[in-house]
Parts: C-alpha cells; sequence; structure tokens
C-alpha cells in the first residue's frame, strides 16, 4: 500500500474511503479565502465525490478560522425574506409549533429569529458562534447563546431539550456532520421536530453551477446523502423537498417517540392479541381448528398452547409441502381434509395477506369461518 492510500480520505458522511484519482477530483482554483470576510487573498479547492452516499465534499482544504460563524444577506431580498417566512409558517402551523419551545442552531445575527418571532413562536432561542452576532441578537431581544456550537449543544449550556429546532445553511459548512446531526437529535425531545436546510447539490450538477463553490462550504448534499446523513444519526424523515427554484433542500424530522424505541405500542399489541385469540376460542368452547401452517399462525398457535395449554383440533394449509408436519404436536392436514372434518365446526384462518383469498375458499363449507387479523 503506497503512502497515499494509507492516509486516504474518509467521507464526512459515511466514513468510506474516497476516490483519490485525478479523473475523479474537482481542482477549483483563484476561490477567494473567505465569501464574507473580504480578502484579496485566495486558493484552490479540491473536490471529491463520494461513491457510496453520494455527499461532493472538500479535502486537502484547510478550515477557515471562522468557519462556523453563520453570515446572512436575506434582509436585502424583500422576496426572498416573504418566502422563507411563508415557509417557517407552514412549519409552525403544520407541526402546532406556536406555543412550543423552539431553537435556531447557527442563528448568525437574528434574520431567521426574527421571523420565527413574526410567526407567532412564544419561546425561541438561538445558539451562534460569532460573538458580534449574538450581541445584536441580545439587542433585538433574542435569547441567545454563545459560543461553539457543538461544544454548547454537548454540554447543554441552555434551557431544554427543545420540541422543535431549525437550522438554515449551517450544516454544510461543518467538517463533521455527523457529530452535528447527532447533537440536534439529543436536543429535542422525542417526538420533536426539526427544520434542516441545505444547498441541493442534485441541482448543482444539474446545471453545473461550479460558481457554488466555496472554502466555506465543506459538504453538498444531495437529496440521498441528506436521508442517508439524518437516518443515520436517528431522525425519521417527514419530508424533504427542493425550493427556491431547486437550489434548497429541506428536510423536516421528527425524533421518534421513545415509546417506539422500547417497543412500548408492539408490547401492548401483543398481549391484547393474545387475550382476544383466547376470548375467541372461549366462545367457541375450545372447539376450534386453523387455516394456515405460516409463520403467522404458528407463531399464534405456539403462544396459546404455552400460555394456556390450548391447541387446535386441526390445522389445514393449501401447501403440501406442509402437510404432514406438526404445529405444537397437531399434525397439518391437506385444505381437502376440511371438508370431511366432522368434530369441529369452526375454522379459524390464519394466513396473513391470504385471509380474504382463503376465507372465499372456505366459504362454500357449511362452517363458521372466521378470519383473524
Amino acid at each position: 500500500m503506497n503512502g497515499r492510500n494509507a492516509t486516504m480520505d474518509k467521507c464526512a458522511i459515511c466514513n468510506n474511503d474516497l476516490p483519490i484519482s485525478k479523473e475523479d477530483t474537482l481542482v477549483i482554483n483563484d476561490v477567494p479565502e473567505n465569501t464574507f470576510n473580504f480578502t484579496t487573498k485566495t486558493g484552490s479547492l479540491q473536490v471529491v465525490s463520494c461513491k457510496v452516499c453520494g455527499s461532493v465534499q472538500l479535502v486537502n482544504v484547510p478550515l477557515s478560522h471562522d468557519y462556523d460563524v453563520v453570515y446572512r444577506s436575506i434582509e436585502v431580498s424583500v422576496s426572498y425574506r416573504e418566502d422563507k417566512k411563508r415557509q417557517i409558517k407552514r412549519f409552525v402551523k403544520s407541526y402546532k409549533l406556536h406555543d412550543k419551545c423552539m431553537i435556531e442552531v447557527g442563528c448568525g445575527n437574528g434574520q431567521f429569529l426574527d421571523i420565527i418571532r413574526e410567526t407567532g413562536v412564544s419561546k425561541i432561542v438561538g445558539i451562534e458562534s460569532g460573538k458580534d452576532h449574538c450581541s445584536e441578537c441580545s439587542q433585538k431581544g433574542f435569547d441567545v447563546i454563545h459560543g461553539n456550537i457543538i461544544d454548547v449543544l454537548k454540554t447543554k449550556k441552555m434551557v431544554g431539550p427543545f420540541e422543535a429546532f431549525v437550522t438554515f445553511h449551517y450544516l454544510e459548512h461543518l467538517p463533521n456532520p455527523a457529530e452535528f446531526v447527532t447533537c440536534l437529535y439529543k436536543t429535542v425531545k422525542p417526538g420533536g421536530v426539526g427544520l434542516i436546510e441545505v444547498p441541493n447539490y442534485d441541482y448543482i450538477e444539474k446545471n453545473n453551477i461550479w460558481l457554488e463553490f466555496t472554502k466555506d462550504h465543506r459538504v453538498y448534499y444531495r437529496k440521498r446523502t441528506l436521508c442517508y446523513l439524518l437516518a443515520k444519526c436517528g431522525f425519521s424523515i417527514e419530508q424533504i423537498e427542493e425550493n427556491n427554484g431547486g437550489i434548497c433542500l429541506t428536510a423536516v424530522v421528527r425524533k421518534p417517540d421513545s415509546s417506539d424505541a422500547d417497543f412500548a405500542s408492539m408490547k401492548n399489541q401483543i398481549k391484547k392479541d393474545i387475550d382476544k385469540f383466547k376470548q375467541l376460542i372461549e366462545r367457541l368452547n375450545g372447539s376450534f381448528a386453523v387455516y394456515g401452517a405460516g409463520h403467522y399462525s404458528q407463531l399464534l398457535i405456539n403462544m396459546i398452547d404455552r400460555q394456556y395449554g390450548i391447541k387446535p383440533l386441526h390445522i389445514f394449509d393449501s401447501n403440501r409441502q406442509k402437510v404432514g408436519n406438526k404445529i405444537c404436536d397437531v399434525v397439518v392436514e391437506d385444505r381437502e381434509e376440511t371438508e370431511k372434518m366432522r368434530d369441529c365446526n369452526n375454522i379459524i384462518v390464519i394466513c396473513g395477506l391470504y385471509n380474504d383469498e382463503v376465507c372465499r375458499m372456505l366459504s362454500s363449507l357449511n362452517k363458521n369461518v372466521i378470519k383473524w387479523g
């Protein structure tokens, strides 16, 4: 292995090896050293695309000293500001956030905080690395925390957790996006929502907008890249869409409720279904057969037998490969045997997605056919 391979760059999103050949690399020269703090200094960008997750990112390019300070100029465009206000208003209304506590991560000098306040959100907090920006936000009456954003999120130097968060065109500036999104995940309550917006590389690539490349954007996101990152960090994706003519990619995410993670709903359903099945058998005075020898019926029969010592008198199935096998010592019989059954008048159909088809097939029998599930 040569020296270059030994120190191969890893993708900031999926941690797979990034391509290193000249053909796989885009080099752009004469790029300004800083986008907002003007300077005559220029440099070169080396850009690669991850072949696994599709992210496009800078390699071998030093970070700007103020890479995590947010600069914005949305106030110079009335139409753009109104468009963002409509977007935020929809988000707030859709998730009933007016009386909730929300945080903007990377709030700059408060241009989006102004908009969020205008939508009627009762409590909004900001985090920002730029000291002057924080002072400006405070003068506007906003509660803003100053400091390195990831450090602040990790140490929880704030009220919270929050019901919602927003972060606009900040994620692409970070060399460690997974760490940042994981912090966002921990910042919101279970069931909480967030809105994340980044430049849309699918659109940039489609239209060859090479002027979009800047030293301050460390990672560019395709739709599938952003989905990968958000899911990897634990979020479920409510929606993801292109906006502002396609140049922006906006994702609305939700932190799964704690009950989703501990299977509370599923555990409760298992108990309810077993009790319901036992009650059905009791109504049938224990005289029942089961049609179906698939995994649905096997599991249910096993559980009923183990918990209550109850077994069907017969088990039938249409699949001849299953005939002759046993479930809880009950031999699986061919479907033709249903017509010959004389010791039982009740057939419970447990065939999953085939339930309706099997019930129709058995409808000609003079039997009490009961669909389960």
